[in-house]
């Protein structure tokens, strides 16, 4: 095609030392291997930087770019974005595993639409560990193998959202010169950063093609990530999926098809609050506060009367949990007594049932 790579790979790296060393095996030992691969060294205060520069010497397709200070996981992103010389941009986390033909699949993936794709989509497989590392289950979201264009590929989208593989930006080549014609950039939101660059870049996706299957094994190591999300306490959490959905509603309406996806939107929406309120319980000592029943309950019923809440839990559905469809049919009374007695059951079994409460919830 030209003297550029095929694939940029970036990798941001803070405080990962233990699994760096795998991450850049499984890069460079990719069976396609028309790659470059970018290690972004947050400024990490662990021996990351000396193996980044030890595979830079070692293999001439590394480069090593070095903040002077930690500036996050989207300014990492940015300044790997900005080094980029690749058709396709991929954004593994140094902790994951994913198959050593991945790439080459992608590869592939790219020459069935002409001049390629926009976007190549792959699904995953959830690892689940505790606290101390020991893997506990296994969760597959796979993809199935598929060319996305137009209107199909716009209600494909929201199908996406629902098993969360639209969201994440691991599981995603991104063509390059689309994504700096879009100018779209990694904001510093924790948690949904990847939601965000997601739906800024979606409405200039011409085309997607899917692979089959799940190639990329995502760890999940309950509350030793600060992206793990019961590090959240219940007003950051609401703020940032309330923004979430708020700027799906947009992608949604810009695209002329809110009405099909109130449904969706809606279940997402009471999925989210039932798990804010869930958090409310959580100890102090895991540094999120504890809240009292009289301040919950001033907080959902403002969340009931908000323009969102009106707009979509009315014609929410969830398609296959019943927890779920329980709490639509609670919210949709705005009963804020009812809510939280509900979200303290979810509160209730997790403590009782550990890992029987995750493996329910990861199959939502």
């Amino acid at each position: 095609m030209s003297d550029r790579p095929l694939f940029s790979v970036v990798l941001p790296c803070y405080g990962v030392e233990e699994h760096l060393g795998a991450a850049l095996e499984q890069i460079l030992g990719q069976t396609c291997d028309d790659l470059e691969l970018i290690v972004v060294d947050d400024a990490s205060p662990d021996a990351c930087g000396s193996i980044a520069a030890a595979a830079a010497a070692r293999d001439p397709r590394v480069r090593v770019i070095t903040h002077e200070r930690n500036l996050g996981l989207a300014a990492a992103r940015n300044s790997g974005m900005d080094a980029a010389r690749g058709h396709y941009l991929w954004m593994p986390d140094p902790d994951d595993a994913y198959e050593p033909d991945l790439l080459a699949r992608v590869a592939l993936a790219t020459l069935e639409v002409p001049g390629g794709p926009d976007l190549v989509l792959f699904g995953c497989r959830e690892r689940y560990y505790d606290q101390d590392g020991r893997w506990l289950y296994d969760h597959e979201i796979p993809s199935s193998a598929g060319v996305w264009e137009g209107d199909a590929l716009r209600a494909h989208a929201f199908e996406l959202e629902r098993s969360t593989l639209f969201g994440y930006a691991w599981n995603k080549c991104y063509r390059l010169d689309a994504l700096r014609a879009a100018g779209v950039r990694f904001t510093d939101l924790r948690l949904i950063e990847d939601v965000t660059f997601n739906v800024a870049f979606a409405p200039s996706v011409r085309s997607m093609v899917e692979l089959d299957g799940a190639p990329y094994a995502y760890r999940k190591q309950d509350g030793r990530s600060l992206t793990n999300a019961n590090a959240y306490g219940a007003r950051e959490y609401w703020a940032l999926h309330q923004l979430r959905v708020e700027q799906l509603c947009e992608l949604a309406r810009g695209w002329g098809m809110l009405d099909e996806q109130r449904a969706l939107l809606g279940s997402l929406y009471v999925r989210f609050l039932l798990s804010a309120t869930y958090r409310t319980f959580l100890d102090v000592d895991a540094g999120i506060e504890a809240w009292n029943d009289t301040r919950k309950g001033r907080w959902l019923l403002g969340i009931f009367r908000s323009d969102l809440f009106c707009e979509l839990v009315p014609f929410a559905q969830a398609q296959r949990s019943a927890s779920l469809r329980a709490a639509i049919q609670v919210a949709r009374s705005r009963n804020a007594l009812a809510f939280m007695s509900l979200a303290h059951g979810v509160y209730a079994v997790r403590k009782l049932s550990g890992t029987a409460f995750t493996r329910a919830r990861s199959g939502r």
